[in-house]
């Protein structure tokens, strides 16, 4: 065993980073299914539970706290594939509307089931301890913004 594992196992960076690389490499495999990268899935997802809401791309990049040019070559790579549509917004015809094609809405509602799928896993260890694990993962989250 090499020297690093001993710092790297009691490191709290390193498991974080070991996690989320598990995590994005699960998700990965299942969304590939939907031709779809984890950040497409949560684009998809957020006009499937908007509904008849309005979502355009700056509200995408405000809920889910992503990049513009993330969520515009989401958009158009998920246009392309024909999951989603854009369209002028009636009341506003400087604005752009999201909306889901009859494929989109499909994978969408698959989608939702990977996620369950893999929240399920987590729910393992106990509702309460993974309620306690998110809220630490949020305290987390609030200081390194404030850096």
């Amino acid at each position: 065993m090499m020297k690093i594992s001993s710092y790297t196992e009691r490191s709290t960076i390193f498991q974080m980073y070991r996690l989320n690389n598990t995590v994005q490499a699960t998700f990965s495999a299942e969304l590939r299914k939907y031709g779809v990268n984890f950040i497409q899935s949560l684009v998809l997802l957020t006009i499937y539970f908007e509904g008849k809401n309005k979502v355009t791309p700056m509200s995408i990049v405000r809920e889910l706290g992503l990049s513009k040019s993330s969520v515009s070559q989401s958009l158009s790579e998920l246009e392309g594939r024909g999951k989603i549509k854009r369209r002028m917004d009636e009341k506003d015809a400087r604005s752009l509307c999201l909306v889901l094609t009859a494929e989109g809405k499909s994978d969408a509602s698959k989608i939702i089931g990977i996620y369950e799928n893999l929240e399920k896993k987590l729910e393992k260890i106990g509702k309460a301890k993974l309620e306690d694990f998110t809220n630490t993962l949020k305290n987390f989250g609030t200081l390194f913004e404030k850096s």
